[in-house]
């Protein structure tokens, strides 16, 4: 095997990702875990949730996880959490963390790991909204960035709930990275494939960190390499994105307060903001107002 200097964009990531976070950062990520949680029960009751559960081998109720392996729950929970279109959003990256990261955490928490979930849903966020920041229009013209950066997102989350080291984390960025996919093509049609691409997310990233845990070697430089992520994707991206920014990036993802795509309120509610109503909702409600 041909030798890969360790100084990489993934592991100059996993670098800029060592701080500690603070009590603050920690409770929004609880609080991001609570509106997962609202979105997926919810997501869960509708008939695609439903048919989703079956797809998933869930029983009892669609949240159950009962008989799954760890990626198989990662994919059965991330059907649910964007169905309603109430899943958290980051305005730059174009993107919905939440409905990827918190599946993949959850999926990997056992009652010796479960401290460890805040901080991963942290690293998780962050990894997922910088690629996203990172990849540029061209790719976003074609490619669901939710799906193709959410596999970085959820192995970075499933890297540190199962305490892999810094070699290991970065061979399940690689794996994550080199089947990332997610085209757009499902929005011009009827269905519901945009959903099956957050599951896969979640999945794709959980599975990477366990392929990575067993020992199997990745592409250190899957991001910038000649055959890697942004020469293929995201020609027109920036990669040093990735290393650019302050932690953490989930203070700056917005809750939804209606069920729309990106930031657009549905018609119904337009001509209340026309008449100016209600007046003061971004100065205090700023999260919300994105």
């Amino acid at each position: 095997m041909a030798e890969a200097s360790t100084r990489s964009l993934s592991g100059a990531l996993i670098d800029e990702m060592r701080a500690a976070p603070h009590q603050a950062d920690r409770e929004m990520a609880a609080l991001h875990l609570l509106d997962w949680v609202g979105c997926s029960v919810a997501g869960a009751a509708t008939s695609v949730g439903h048919a989703f559960a079956q797809a998933a081998g869930t029983r009892a109720h669609p949240l159950s996880l009962a008989g799954l392996g760890v990626a198989e729950r990662a994919w059965a929970l991330g059907c649910f959490g964007s169905l309603l279109e109430m899943d958290d959003v980051h305005r730059a990256a174009l993107l919905h963390p939440g409905p990827v990261v918190m599946p993949a955490v959850l999926a990997c928490c056992t009652p010796e790991n479960a401290t460890l979930a805040p901080e991963a849903a942290l690293r998780g966020y962050e990894a997922m909204i910088r690629l996203g920041r990172a990849v540029g229009p061209r790719h976003y013209a074609y490619f669901h960035n939710t799906a193709t950066c959410g596999g970085l997102g959820a192995s970075v989350a499933a890297a540190f709930m199962l305490g892999l080291d810094d070699q290991r984390t970065q061979w399940a960025i690689a794996h994550a990275m080199s089947v990332a996919g997610g085209l757009w093509q499902c929005r011009n049609e009827p269905g519901a494939t945009k959903h099956l691409h957050v599951a896969e997310a979640a999945r794709r990233g959980v599975q990477a960190a366990l392929v990575a845990k067993a020992g199997v070697v990745g592409p250190l430089h899957v991001f910038e390499g000649p055959q890697g992520f942004f020469p293929a994707l995201a020609s027109d991206g920036r990669p040093d994105a990735l290393l650019e920014g302050n932690l953490w990036a989930m203070h700056e993802t917005s809750f939804k307060p209606w069920p729309a795509c990106r930031h657009a309120p549905p018609p119904g509610l337009r001509p209340a903001f026309r008449c100016g109503y209600p007046r003061n909702w971004g100065a205090r409600n700023s999260r919300w107002s994105h």
